[in-house]
C-alpha cells in the first residue's frame, strides 16, 4: 500500500512539473535587436532598436519599427533570443551574443566581435 501511495505522489508531481515546462513554453518571450550599422562607423556608435513579442516574429518586427523610427534608414535584424542578448561593433567588425545576464551578453557579443576597438553598442534582457 505504501508504495501505491508513494508512486501516486510522483506521478501526481510528474504531472505538475510537466504542466509547469508547458506553460513556460507557451508564455514564452522573445527579444530582438535590429541596428543600423555601416562599415566606417565608430564602434559602440550604431543605430539600434529593441523590439519585444510573444513570438520570434513579433519581437523581430517591434525591433526593425524601433530602429526605423529614430531615422535610422539601413536597420537589418541580427539577433532574437529569449534571455539576453547584445550587440557589438567597430568600423569594421561586428558580434553578437547571448546570455543569462546582460554582462554574460555583452561579454558574448565583444568576443563574437573579436577587435580591440569593438564596443558594445546594446545589452538587453527580456522582462517576464
Amino acid at each position: 500500500m505504501r508504495l501505491i501511495k508513494l508512486l501516486g505522489v510522483v506521478s501526481a508531481a510528474s504531472v505538475v512539473a510537466f504542466g509547469a515546462s508547458q506553460a513556460f513554453a507557451r508564455d514564452a518571450v522573445y527579444d530582438s535587436i535590429a541596428v543600423s550599422d555601416a562599415r566606417g562607423v565608430a564602434g559602440g556608435d550604431a543605430g539600434y532598436g529593441v523590439g519585444q513579442g510573444d513570438s520570434q516574429a513579433e519581437s523581430n518586427e517591434g525591433a526593425m519599427h524601433e530602429c526605423t523610427s529614430h531615422h535610422n534608414t539601413n536597420c537589418k535584424l541580427v539577433l532574437t533570443y529569449e534571455i539576453c542578448g547584445a550587440y557589438a561593433s567597430s568600423a569594421n567588425h561586428a558580434g553578437t551574443g547571448t546570455g543569462r545576464s546582460a554582462v554574460e551578453a555583452s561579454k558574448n557579443a565583444l568576443d563574437a566581435c573579436a577587435h580591440d576597438s569593438c564596443k558594445v553598442v546594446v545589452a538587453d534582457c527580456v522582462n517576464h
